[in-house]
């Protein structure tokens, strides 16, 4: 063993004692059966400290628990060997060791701001569905590299957990529950924050096959997001580029259209009553289609149309439950749920739909008529992709 690394272990077996560790992370791993990344943290089990070993492989997690003698034995294996480089975080500084080609070895420390010691509770209640420690998440900028969250990225951490939750629970109310294969389609999928978060999630915490495909029309955010996908090892996460009318969905499981602006919504909800999916999901944006339709000279709403802003807002709730509606006249079951708090923006209702053959469609229907009945529109953007297809017929 030569001095450094007798000294980053010295430092750890101090800071373990001492109780001034944080975490352990080991990277540039060697070997294709080695985890590509190495998260090892304390926790205690029945009032007993031990060391949380969390083996990161591209499409599976795997953890172990050691005891802090046994642990530390495996760490010192595990460095230089399968391991090239070692970084502990302490509460008051961070420490370094790294190998370069030719086995040489260099220890660097930094000085850091003191930081709190992270919770050890086993059993304690678990506050997000998405670790902060996932390497896709210092890739999209959200966390720092040692898995702090940054700040200005708090709201979107949270859209993530709430997005993973919401798939998560329409997963297990649908015929994906006991799929071992789930094909996704992310339609606008922009930077990538929600699709990689699914892809790992169900990948690694659900053990599914997922092969997801994320669609979006400006090219570099696509070149963008697949070099990030093929630096963390996502085999079957890819992005094309493309709009929602002209995606080919194929045998898609679930299909996904967050924030697509105006009818873009209604041509993903078709592509994927199309495709016969499992599981739709959207989060409508920029409803500008039924405002024009709604007559001022109708006498029961002419208090309400006369106001610009109120006749908008009315005219979102009609298009968003219009969709609801002619989503159950074709055989889905549906959610109109909050998904991003109202203090982040008002435009925060999504869509769940799930594929269900004891929907009532007809009752759907009759209500969706009567809807255009009081409120006097001609006729919705799906109405038409759907009546057009021949899948929506009088």
């Amino acid at each position: 063993m030569n001095d450094d690394k007798a000294s980053f272990l010295a430092s750890l077996r101090g800071c373990l004692d001492n109780e001034t560790f944080v975490k352990l992370s080991l990277g540039k791993s060697r070997g294709k059966e080695v985890a590509r990344k190495l998260r090892i943290t304390l926790v205690a089990i029945q009032d007993t400290f031990q060391l949380r070993f969390l083996f990161q492989f591209p499409s599976r997690d795997i953890t172990e628990n050691h005891s802090i003698e046994l642990g530390f034995k495996k760490i010192a294996t595990l460095i230089g060997q399968d391991y090239m480089s070692a970084n502990l975080f302490m509460t008051d500084s961070d420490l370094s060791l790294l190998y370069n080609k030719r086995g040489q070895t260099s220890l660097h420390q930094t000085k850091v701001a003191l930081r709190d010691k992270p919770s050890v509770e086993h059993n304690r209640k678990k506050n997000h569905v998405v670790d902060l420690e996932k390497d896709f998440l210092v890739q999209l900028d959200v966390t720092s590299a040692s898995g702090q969250l940054k700040p200005t990225m708090a709201s979107k951490f949270k859209q993530i957990n709430r997005f993973v939750e919401i798939v998560d629970d329409l997963v297990r109310e649908s015929t994906l529950a006991d799929a071992q294969a789930i094909r996704v389609i992310d339609i606008g999928s922009g930077k990538g924050y929600l699709t990689f978060a699914l892809y790992d999630y169900f990948s690694a915490k659900r053990r599914k096959d997922m092969s997801v495909t994320g669609v979006e029309v400006r090219p570099e955010l696509v070149e963008f997001c697949n070099q990030i996908a093929k630096r963390l090892e996502f085999e079957h996460l890819r992005f094309q580029t493309g709009h929602a009318s002209h995606v080919e969905l194929g045998d898609a499981d679930i299909v996904i259209a967050l924030h697509a602006c105006n009818t873009a919504t209604d041509d993903a909800i078709f592509r994927g009553v199309s495709a016969k999916a499992a599981i739709i999901i959207c989060a409508p944006c920029c409803q500008h289609e039924i405002a024009p339709q709604l007559s001022k000279d109708n006498e029961s709403f002419k208090g309400l149309y006369r106001f610009g802003l109120l006749k908008q807002r009315q005219a979102d709730m009609i298009t968003d439950a219009s969709r609801a509606l002619l989503l159950e006249s074709v055989g889905y079951r549906v959610k109109v749920i909050e998904f991003v708090a109202t203090e982040h923006t008002n435009k925060n209702l999504m869509i769940a739909a799930v594929l269900d053959s004891k929907v009532d469609c007809k009752a759907a229907r009759a209500q969706y008529n009567q809807l255009k009945f009081l409120f006097g529109f001609a006729e919705h953007a799906l109405e038409r992709l759907l009546r057009t297809s021949g899948i929506f017929s009088d």
